[in-house]
């Protein structure tokens, strides 16, 4: 160890420990100080110094450097452990850094224990992190260890259906995102499943709100669109162990306020359901379901009614076809119900199919019909020689029953002879009816005296025309040719069962 005890020293520019230190020492040999005018030491090794006073500071014993003006480092070596005596109020404590301003740093803080206490604003680009950690902080604070929680105003980008401003970890092309002012989206897979507009209202499957319903004057408050069946569907489905279903309720109230229950009036429109499609520029109503208040309510008394109405071809608006009134009484074909009329109610009649379909229930009506058809007479089955001045004849069928009426003026009987039939029957009589039917004479001019003699017309079971008979001996006899002339003229009406 080398011993320099000069009590100046000037001129020396850079002292070099042989080993690890310089120590300076008092004339008794005890450990001394270094007093600093304006040079600066370097020593490539470490050096230990009891005290030192640099320029107006006070040296200290050997707890370290008491420096009343400012220390200016590039760095700062040891990681602080046993700092003591610096007052809460400094700016570096041996835990935290406490800032009530703000502090810039290049390249980032680390901290491996403690914290970082800030009384003003922490501003950074972006925190990372899972949080997991978080302990301390209050409930009512902006950022907890789950979610953040915001007692303000929460300011996001506007995002896009590709990247939308809100969404979950890992999934970045799904969540919230805001496409222009007053406007909320929802994107999935990078694309827009929904958004609810400017105007507050629900579009699913589309981006634009549609406006042009009811030939193009009216809108809707939830719109659903899309290009098949599967994604411009909705089901309501319930499912439960009892007689129970789901329901879809269009209500009406008088009310000018939502939940209002002001009491309706008889006529007032309850709901409607409409069948709309487009004409090239336009959804124009086809068809209409719609249901009305059909008397005066009362409480817990609700009368209604049912109206379908459809659009004719060359109409753009629909007009009402039938209605079930309050008495259930269907109303086809006309809105004023016939006082003590019938269940059924039709103002131009009810078609049949031409084919009767048939129906074994006593209580079903399966058929009714109208027509013409054209009688002829016949002698022993023939028509030879024969003419007519008049041959009509008429026909009502309802169910299996026939009634019938018809006329037929000779202007020449023919020359056939034999037994007198009425034949061509406009359907064919029952082959196993006991009871199949008769005629009655109702008119005849010109012909013997056996057509006042209580006439008898039959329809003979299997048989296809009508035999002429008389009242004979107490029965019948079968008129023949011999009871008609060239000018005989007879009405015949009667009925018969077909099968």
């Amino acid at each position: 160890m080398t011993v320099i005890r000069p009590n100046a020293i000037s001129g020396i520019t850079s002292l070099t420990a042989q080993g690890d230190a310089i120590n300076f020492f008092k004339s008794d040999g005890t450990s001394g100080g270094l007093e600093i005018g304006g040079a600066r030491i370097n020593a490539t090794g470490i050096s230990t110094f009891t005290t030192i006073k640099v320029g107006t500071a006070q040296t200290l014993d050997a707890s370290g450097i008491n420096v009343t003006g400012v220390i200016t480092a590039t760095s700062f070596k040891g990681d602080g452990s046993t700092l003591t005596g610096v007052a809460a109020t400094s700016n570096i404590s041996t835990n935290a850094i406490v800032n009530s301003g703000f502090s810039t740093f290049s390249g980032g803080v680390s901290v491996t224990s403690g914290g970082v206490n800030v009384t003003g604003i922490v501003t950074a680009t972006s925190f990372s992190g899972s949080g997991a950690n978080l302990t301390g902080v209050a409930a009512t604070s902006n950022i907890s260890t789950n979610a953040i929680v915001n007692s303000g105003i929460t300011t996001v980008a506007a995002g896009s259906a590709s990247v939308p401003s809100i969404s979950p970890t890992g999934d970045t092309d799904t969540g919230i995102f805001f496409p222009s002012a007053d406007t909320i989206a929802i994107a999935e897979g990078g694309a827009e499943a929904a958004r609810i507009d400017s105007s507050g209202r629900l579009l699913l499957g589309t981006s634009s709100a549609r406006s042009n319903f009811f030939n193009g004057s009216d809108s809707t408050q939830i719109q659903l669109e899309g290009t098949t069946s599967t994604n411009s569907s909705v089901s309501v489905v319930s499912n439960r162990n009892d007689a129970g279903c789901p329901f879809f309720i269009l209500g009406k109230s008088r009310g000018t306020s939502a939940g209002s229950a002001t009491v309706v009036a008889s006529g007032d429109k309850i709901g409607e359901i409409s069948f709309q499609a487009a004409d090239g520029t336009e959804l124009v109503e086809a068809a209409l379901i719609k249901a009305e208040v059909d008397g005066t309510p009362g409480a817990n008394d609700m009368p209604g009614r049912l109206i379908f109405s459809t659009t004719a071809d060359g109409a753009a608006s629909p007009t009402e076809a039938m209605r079930i009134n309050n008495q259930r009484e269907l109303l086809i074909g006309t809105t004023t119900r016939t006082a003590n009329g019938g269940v059924l109610q039709v103002s131009n009649g009810i078609t049949f199919p031409a084919t009767q379909s048939a129906c074994s229930d006593a209580n079903t009506l399966d058929d009714y019909e109208e027509g013409n058809w054209t009688p002829l007479i016949a002698f022993g089955g023939g028509v030879v020689g024969q003419s007519y001045s008049v041959q009509v004849g008429g026909y009502t069928k309802i169910g299996r029953l026939v009634m019938f009426q018809c006329r037929v003026t000779f202007s020449n009987k023919g020359t056939s002879t034999g037994q007198a039939t009425l034949r061509t029957l406009p359907f064919n009589p029952s082959v196993s009816s006991n009871t199949n039917g008769g005629a009655s004479l109702a008119y005849v001019s010109n012909g013997s005296a056996n057509f006042g003699a209580a006439s008898r017309y039959a329809v003979d079971v299997g048989s296809t025309s009508i035999v002429f008979r008389y009242a004979s001996g107490g029965g019948s006899t079968d008129m023949a040719n011999t009871d008609f002339n060239n000018n005989t003229d007879i009405i015949v009406i009667g009925q018969y069962i077909i099968d």
